[in-house]
């Protein structure tokens, strides 16, 4: 179930035509313009889904950076009262990013 309550900690996010050079179609903007933590919920998934399990351990997505040196990126996945993080650097431009979560 898509999260639309916007962002936490000063970011905003926003549907619009992706950044030339990508897959093309619409892309999930976002921008930070507070912490340096600020980011965005995706999704809520209802009672019972799984987003990862033993077989499927990672999550990839096309990411594009619009800066001009390497920045971090992490991904965080919550429920049943535990937090995982996993963080990955971005390049500037698009890129793929995978997180790992077999750990």
């Amino acid at each position: 179930v898509p999260h639309r309550d916007g962002g936490f900690e000063g970011a905003s996010a926003e549907i619009t035509d992706a950044v030339a050079g990508g897959n093309g179609g619409k892309a999930l903007k976002i921008v930070k313009a507070g912490n340096a933590w600020s980011g965005v919920n995706l999704f809520t998934a209802a009672s019972g889904q799984k987003f990862l399990d033993a077989t499927h351990t990672s999550v990839t997505l096309n990411y594009f950076s619009p800066e001009t040196v390497n920045t971090p990126v992490q991904f965080q996945l919550s429920g049943g009262g535990s937090i995982i993080n996993q963080a990955v650097e971005a390049v500037p431009g698009w890129q793929k990013l995978t997180f790992d979560f077999s750990a």
